[in-house]
């Protein structure tokens, strides 16, 4: 039976899946092995199971039934994971990008983010967003102190942005102690609003001053591309599906030894903005 603690939607690999389900099972009980989990599916023998988990086999339809039986899965699990098995198995490109969108529509389906009107509060100050992101990702109400832990700030402008969150029903207070509303936030777009221009300008010129951070715990890339209008638009199409897939791929429930990151995205014409 499939555990909690293993999500088959943090997954693009099914093969990657199918050997960290095996040692978990091998984890949790010592007799587990390739032979009982072979004789569990009914396969005739262990060979069949591992050369299925070394890509060196084919998972056959018959072979994704009973995996799908055997794991317990859920209507929505069984999709993504018989998916996955479309997308190892994919004879070109075109195939490949097919399933791995449909991947991607999946995981959207698992994830939910709470839309916040552009004015709703969260702005008030350019780590807003961010001071939300640390409540939201606790598994426990947070004190000042703790939120200041993981974001450096002073402590007077966290109370600031925390007074101004409670006032707005951003975030729960109770005996000093923050909690979230909602597991993940979405900010409505507004491009002319001008707190979400001060956001977006404060965070790109925070950029250009991390990249003198050790290489261990940063990365800068550019791309140069010509795009037609609707070449454009897809490719904004494509990143709003990235983000979407990389949030739900890392929900978490605790912010203990982890480490708050920011990605940026800009894309815009060179010629507009040339010297």
């Amino acid at each position: 039976m499939q555990q909690k603690s293993l999500s088959i939607f943090d997954y693009m690999d099914v093969h990657l899946f199918l050997k960290d389900y095996y040692d978990l099972q091998k984890k949790q009980n010592k007799k587990f092995s390739y032979a009982t989990w072979a004789a569990d599916l009914g396969f005739t023998n262990k060979t069949i199971l591992r050369m299925m988990l070394q890509k060196k086999r084919t998972i056959s339809v018959k072979s994704m039934a009973v995996l799908v039986k055997s794991l317990n899965f859920t209507e929505l699990e069984i999709r993504y994971f018989e998916t996955l098995v479309h997308s190892a198995q994919a004879k070109n490109s075109t195939q490949k990008q097919a399933f791995g969108a449909a991947l991607v529509k999946i995981q959207r389906e698992t994830f939910t983010q709470k839309v916040l009107e552009v004015d709703s509060g969260v702005l008030f100050d350019v780590y807003g967003p961010i001071i939300l992101t640390i409540i939201n990702s606790a598994d426990k109400a947070l004190n000042i102190s703790e939120i200041q832990s993981h974001c450096g700030l002073e402590l007077n402008q966290i109370d600031k942005i925390l007074s101004r969150f409670v006032s707005s029903k951003l975030i729960k207070v109770s005996a000093d102690l923050y909690s979230a509303q909602h597991s993940a936030f979405k900010i409505q777009d507004h491009h002319l609003h001008p707190n979400l221009q001060n956001y977006y300008k404060f965070w790109l010129e925070k950029s250009s001053t991390a990249i003198a951070l050790p290489f261990e715990i940063r990365r800068f890339r550019s791309l140069q591309i010509a795009l037609t209008e609707d070449e454009f638009n897809q490719i904004v199409q494509k990143t709003n599906e990235f983000a979407t897939m990389l949030l739900s791929m890392v929900q978490t429930n605790s912010i203990e030894d982890r480490k708050l990151y920011l990605l940026n995205t800009a894309l815009f014409p060179v010629r507009e903005v040339s010297a």
